[in-house]
């Protein structure tokens, strides 16, 4: 049991491996995060599992980062499921081989601040997150779950499949400037107004091999979408192979659902100039 701790309920620092975190209870942490990964010097941490924990996050930090040294030594090898985490997102950065599936993340309003349920930037490689219901309840707050790049380094290798993800602003699921990822089997439902169910786009640089498939946009009570799906690029960058295909989308207020139900698409760089908008057959 971590109660009302100070700072941190439990602080993860450089070179620590084969560490199992299980069937703990974070409380009302009073300042900085229930689960803090801040490693720094050399020597990532490696092989850590943290598994079946309850984190009642109540200040307006991250619930729980996980990251490596920035460069060469990330989180290698890490697994972050069958968590509940209420009241805060998470957040992992500088990461390789991460799995983060079978969770309950619920994100309330608490101020100003981006509070993405799941986010993972500035260096991610061979990511899967799948299995997790994720809500994004706050109404600043600009995704559900999210993948972007940051400094150039990109996240490649992203799986993220059969989430559960419920947004009241924002997108559903965005990807910005991420290469070699899978957005599939997913189902993404607007409790307000919402602005994209998935949303690709190039920003700092190029992207390639992205497939959008066999998602469910659709929507609750008074929720709506701007639009299902939409493809983006940022001149001077391109989006290349890009695959959309088997999605049905609801309650769009650009579009239709029958416009936006994809039986095969397939898009490359050409067709994708400046900050288009990519309504799909």
């Amino acid at each position: 049991m971590f109660q009302t701790n100070k700072r941190s309920g439990l602080g993860i620092q450089r070179a620590i491996e084969q560490i199992i975190v299980a069937h703990c209870h974070f409380d009302a942490t009073v300042s900085d995060q229930s689960i803090d990964f801040e490693p720094t010097g050399s020597g990532g941490p490696t092989n850590l599992v943290i598994q079946g924990c309850i984190i009642n996050h109540t200040n307006p930090t991250k619930a729980v980062t996980l990251s490596g040294v920035s460069g060469p030594d990330p989180l290698f090898n890490c697994k972050f499921t069958d968590n509940i985490v209420l009241g805060g997102p998470l957040v992992c950065s500088d990461v390789d081989q991460l799995t983060i599936q079978n969770n309950t993340i619920l994100v309330t309003r608490l101020g100003e601040v981006q509070r993405i349920p799941v986010e993972v930037q500035r260096g991610g490689d061979a990511v899967v997150i799948s299995g997790n219901l994720l809500v994004n309840d706050d109404t600043v707050t600009e995704a559900v779950i999210s993948l972007s790049e940051v400094n150039q380094r990109q996240v490649t290798r992203a799986l993220v499949a059969q989430n559960l993800c419920f947004a009241r602003s924002g997108n559903g699921i965005q990807c910005l400037s991420s290469d070699d990822v899978a957005v599939h089997a997913n189902m993404i439902v607007a409790t307000d107004a919402c602005r994209q169910g998935v949303f690709i786009r190039s920003e700092a640089s190029d992207m390639d091999q992205i497939s959008v498939r066999d998602n469910d946009v659709t929507v609750k009570e008074k929720g709506a979408w701007s639009t299902g799906i939409r493809i983006a690029s940022t001149a001077p960058h391109q989006i290349r192979e890009v695959s959309v295909t088997g999605n049905s989308v609801r309650g769009p207020r650009r579009g239709s659902a029958s416009k936006m139900r994809t039986s095969s698409a397939r898009r490359s760089a050409r067709s994708i100039g400046p900050a288009p908008t990519c309504h799909l057959p």
